[in-house]
């Protein structure tokens, strides 16, 4: 351990899941995300906040972020750094970050019949068992397709489903883009 290593647990000797995810995933650090830890403050694992987004009555944006930065509130102890960083990904460096966001457009323009029905499917599911009240295209592009884009590249589905749920080439695609985020 350096001084520089040593000085840091100092300063902050239990990292944030923020911090952790921008040591595995270095090329997080290019970006001004603000984070809140706030286990059982919602639903899920964690909520991505867009400049501008308020939420709503019952949830609202943490007073903690700034109106115009995006931030993450983490509300599950088990959410693991890949996890923070799918959220970040499908939700505002598809946005922002010409790597991610060319995966992402790549991705969704090569989508399959068959994984059309696998989000038609989920979007059942969210309308039986989760209070998903949107019309689907609406979920489609908020939840669906950004979900389906962390499934196999940020290891949120299991491996065998994703062999089946994506097509070699979109895999090969998210491999690319996951060396591209652990760089520096």
């Amino acid at each position: 351990m350096d001084v520089a290593d040593m000085l840091a647990g100092l300063v902050n000797p239990d990292p944030t899941l923020l911090d952790q995810a921008r040591q595995q995933f270095p090329a997080l650090s290019n970006y001004d995300i603000a984070y809140k830890n706030n286990p059982g403050g919602g639903q899920g694992y964690m909520e991505s906040w867009p400049p501008g987004e308020t939420g709503t009555p019952q949830q609202p944006r943490p007073a903690e972020f700034s109106p115009n930065r995006f931030g993450v509130e983490n509300y599950n102890a088990a959410s693991r750094p890949i996890d923070l960083l799918g959220d970040v990904a499908s939700h505002h460096l598809v946005n922002i970050d010409p790597t991610v966001k060319q995966t992402y457009q790549d991705f969704t323009g090569s989508l399959q019949p068959f994984q059309e029905d696998i989000l038609k499917g989920q979007y059942q599911h969210a309308r039986t068992n989760a209070g998903e009240t949107r019309p689907y295209e609406d979920w489609r592009t908020a939840s669906g397709v950004p979900g389906y884009f962390r499934g196999y590249a940020f290891q949120q589905w299991p491996q065998d489903f994703n062999q089946k749920a994506y097509t070699p080439q979109q895999m090969n695609s998210f491999d690319h883009m996951m060396q591209y985020l652990r760089r520096r």
